[in-house]
């Protein structure tokens, strides 16, 4: 085992993760194909949740082990890389129905979670995907996600670039960062999320809305339960996501923790950047602070007790 993990360049520690690495790496001989599935939230602090987020895509893609992370928040929004909460999000409602919100990683819209949503994560080298660019991890994450919606009997379908839909509506939604070695995939899948106080809480352009044919953001999302007519546990909805993914990839799933490394990260991530009323706001809070007021109470009020001092 020591020849090996000095072969491919591993770092000595977990031995379960070491093994990974060294199946991946050699699964071009060997005819194995698998995916490291994490099932790990901080479901009441969503600023945590996405330094876990970019933590474990840090770890995965530096030791090219394909991850397929599970997760969920309580009710917040979670905005893109580049957009400003003063064009995404309501305050007066955020504030209403204490709704944070956090700045991701990467670009993309504005979602609305709450823990009637399964968000999903995929992080794996540039060999793993059907091909290599982001419009090829964008179909291969999506197929996924039709087949796992499909598969409790309601007929889902990729719309390229970054949709998943039942009869036009969307269900999912992704967004996508280019790793130094593959890319990073995650998105939304909404089971029972409450359509209601999404509606509420995020502010979608009127042309975004006419893009789509539709008059209200209402009209134009659904959930797994309302489209099936029945209740869908979240505990059947994550094994199906599971099954889909490693029907569409022909990967056998492999059930795991996270590593202390990526907890240190993911600590280090939380303090430093999500915790920063810079990030969350964004550049124009440090010349204009007078337009962001009530934006900086929203995060104020709704953060974890223990860290609210950071503001």
């Amino acid at each position: 085992m020591k020849d090996l993990i000095q072969r491919f360049n591993v770092v000595p520690g977990n031995l379960y993760i070491n093994v990974l690495i060294i199946l991946f790496r050699q699964r071009d001989v060997v005819g194995m194909v698998k995916i490291r599935v994490l099932v790990n939230e901080y479901i009441d602090n969503p600023f945590y949740n996405i330094a876990v987020e970019e933590s474990v895509a840090l770890y995965a893609d530096m030791h090219k082990i394909p991850t397929l992370r599970l997760w969920r928040n309580q009710n917040c929004i979670v905005i893109g890389r580049f957009q400003s909460p003063r064009l995404e999000i309501k305050a007066d409602s955020c504030l209403k129905y204490r709704t944070p919100f956090v700045r991701r990683f990467t670009g993309g819209g504005a979602v609305y979670h709450d823990t009637g949503n399964l968000n999903f994560a995929l992080t794996a080298p540039h060999g793993f995907y059907s091909g290599r660019g982001v419009k090829n991890a964008y179909m291969d994450a999506g197929m996924s996600i039709a087949e796992s919606v499909s598969s409790l009997g309601v007929a889902a379908s990729y719309h390229p670039i970054n949709d998943v839909v039942i009869k036009d509506r969307k269900i999912s939604g992704m967004a996508a960062a280019f790793m130094k070695n593959g890319f990073f995939i995650h998105g939304t899948l909404m089971i029972s999320s409450d359509l209601g106080i999404l509606s509420e809480v995020l502010n979608v352009p009127r042309e975004k809305l006419e893009s789509k044919a539709v008059q209200s953001v209402r009209k134009r999302v659904t959930t797994l339960n309302e489209e099936s007519g029945k209740i869908i546990s979240m505990e059947t909805a994550m094994n199906a996501v599971v099954d889909g993914f490693g029907k569409y990839f022909k990967a056998e799933m492999v059930m795991d923790s996270i590593t202390d490394e990526e907890i240190a990260m993911t600590d280090d991530l939380y303090r430093k950047k999500y915790l920063n009323m810079d990030w969350n706001l964004g550049e124009e809070y440090s010349v204009r602070k007078e337009l962001y007021e009530e934006y900086r109470n929203i995060l104020i009020e709704t953060l974890p007790a223990g860290d609210r001092n950071a503001y």
